[in-house]
C-alpha cells in the first residue's frame, strides 16, 4: 500500500511539475505562451508555498476499469537547491494519509501504520514521479492557445497540448518498466488552464487529459482531472508532528 500511495503521489507531482513553474482571439495566440513564461519568471523566486490539489484518475485495461481519487493540501519549503521540507495531508483512495519529507527521509502515516524510507531530495522526487522545482511547458507541445483578460487585472491562459509531446518527456526512457516509444500513445487530448494574477503569479490551474496507450498489444485508456489552487506563496514554514522524532528514535 505504501508503494501504491507513492505511485499515486507520483502522478500528481508529475502534473504539478507543469503547474508549479508557473474573449478568445487569434491575435492572443502568441501572447498566451509569453504570459506563461512571465509567470515562470515570477514564480522562480518563490521558495515555499501551500497548494490544495484534487486529482481524479480513471484507467481501463482490457475492459477492466479502476478509478482513483486524491485530495491533498501540500506545503513545500525549499531550504537550498538540494534540500527541502514537505508535508501533505488529505485522502487517497478514500483513505486518510499524512506524508512528510525532511532531512533525507520520507515518512507516511497510513491508517496508523507509519513508514520511513531514507533518500536524498532528488531521490524523493524521482520516487514520486517528478520535481516541483524543475518544470517547464515547451512551446512545441502547444496545438492551440488563447488568453482571456480578467477583471482583477490577471489572465486566464488556455492551452491545448499534443499528448505525445507532453507525456513523452514525463515517461523518460520507460513506462511501467517497458522501454518507451512514441507509438505507445495512440491518441488523446490534453487541455490546461492557468489563472495568473496581475503580478504574474499562478493562482489556479486545471488539467483535463484523456489518453489512449497501446502497451504490449493491450489498449489502455486513462482520464486524468487535476484542480490545483495556490493557498499561499512564500513565507511558509513546514511543521512536523512529534511522532516523526519518536519514530526516528525507535
Amino acid at each position: 500500500m505504501f508503494k501504491k500511495i507513492l505511485m499515486i503521489m507520483g502522478i500528481s507531482v508529475s502534473l504539478l511539475s507543469l503547474i508549479a513553474c508557473g474573449g478568445d482571439n487569434d491575435s492572443y495566440n502568441d501572447s498566451a505562451f509569453e504570459l506563461f513564461e512571465r509567470s515562470q519568471e515570477a514564480m522562480a523566486d518563490i521558495d515555499s508555498f501551500i497548494i490544495a490539489l484534487d486529482l481524479v484518475t480513471e484507467g481501463s485495461v482490457a475492459g477492466v476499469s479502476e478509478e482513483t481519487e486524491m485530495s491533498l493540501q501540500m506545503s513545500l519549503e525549499m531550504l537550498s537547491d538540494t534540500e527541502a521540507r514537505m508535508s501533505a495531508s488529505g485522502t487517497v483512495m478514500g483513505i486518510e494519509v499524512d506524508f512528510y519529507f525532511r532531512d533525507g527521509y520520507m515518512y507516511m502515516d497510513l491508517l496508523g501504520e507509519r513508514n520511513r524510507e531514507a533518500m536524498d531530495f532528488e531521490e524523493a522526487f524521482e520516487m514520486t514521479g517528478g520535481s516541483l522545482v524543475e518544470s517547464t511547458l515547451e512551446e512545441e507541445w502547444i496545438e492551440s492557445s488563447s488568453v482571456e483578460s480578467l477583471e482583477d487585472g490577471g489572465y486566464r491562459l488556455n492551452f491545448t497540448l499534443d499528448p505525445v509531446g507532453m507525456l513523452g518527456p514525463s515517461f523518460g526512457d520507460n513506462i511501467a518498466g517497458i522501454p518507451f516509444s512514441e507509438d505507445m500513445i495512440d491518441g488523446g487530448t490534453v487541455e490546461m488552464v492557468f489563472y495568473i494574477g496581475a503580478d504574474y503569479h499562478i493562482t489556479h490551474a486545471e488539467v483535463e487529459m484523456n489518453v489512449t496507450f497501446i502497451i504490449l498489444g493491450e489498449t489502455m485508456s486513462m482520464d486524468i482531472s487535476v484542480d490545483a489552487t495556490y493557498i499561499q506563496l512564500g513565507d511558509v514554514s513546514v511543521e512536523f508532528p512529534a511522532w516523526l522524532d519518536e519514530f526516528d528514535a525507535s
